[in-house]
């Protein structure tokens, strides 16, 4: 048995295996002393989340603690209330709805079978939303792709407080919150709040979440 530099006997030879410190050839029961003959030293925190390390796995998000470190993100501006994010997703029953209204037309458009959700970060105070689009915008393009969303479709705008609003854009077929048939006017800023529904184009449905940022 060894001892790390906390006091723990471990039976590893290099890291120990309750805290992850370096191990140090002493002998078992051996404590070294803290520097001033206090206490012996605390457990560092858990890299990703800081919590309180009590063996070598974090006890609150199970990181190894002798893993390397994880990128950190940066901290929040004083105030802001969490990173929001979408969700996009090609959305069955609206598809239909569309469809019923545009009548014969509409036949020429088919469902996506292939269509995946999708998450976008919203960074800045203001956010394009449409096809084709250059970062930060949140560019509707790729597999699945919904030609009936426009290039610059709508965009999103920070409100004080750290909420959004949503705008059109004159896009051709129209943005709806909350709604398959209401399109908003032109250029009109209506609020959003968590868990609203945005439709666009032919089958797309945006969705609006906060505060915790997409696990990817």
């Amino acid at each position: 048995m060894m001892t790390c530099p906390a006091g723990h006997e471990t039976a590893a030879n290099d890291y120990c295996d309750t805290c992850g410190r370096p191990v140090t050839r002493r002998p078992t029961g051996h404590v070294p002393p803290a520097a001033g003959g206090g206490p012996p030293p605390e457990a560092q925190p858990c890299a990703a989340c800081d919590a309180p390390l009590t063996g070598r796995f974090c006890e609150r998000c199970g990181r190894d603690s002798l893993a390397p470190a994880p990128p950190r993100q940066a901290d929040a501006p004083p105030g802001a209330p969490g990173r929001w994010w979408l969700t996009a997703v090609a959305d069955r029953e609206y598809f239909d709805a569309v469809q019923a209204l545009n009548g014969p037309d509409a036949a020429l458009v088919t469902f996506p079978v292939d269509g995946q959700e999708r998450r976008f970060a919203l960074d800045g105070e203001r956010v394009a939303i449409g096809r084709r689009l250059p970062a930060p915008g949140v560019d509707l393009a790729g597999p699945g792709e919904d030609f009936g969303v426009s290039h610059q479709h709508a965009r999103l705008l920070s409100r004080p407080g750290g909420s959004w609003a949503i705008e059109d854009l004159r896009s051709t077929n129209g943005t709806r919150v909350n709604s398959h048939t209401t399109v908003l006017p032109p250029g009109t800023r209506v609020p959003l709040s968590v868990g609203d529904h945005v439709y666009l184009g032919a089958w797309t449905r945006l969705t609006l979440h906060r505060p915790e940022p997409p696990p990817w």
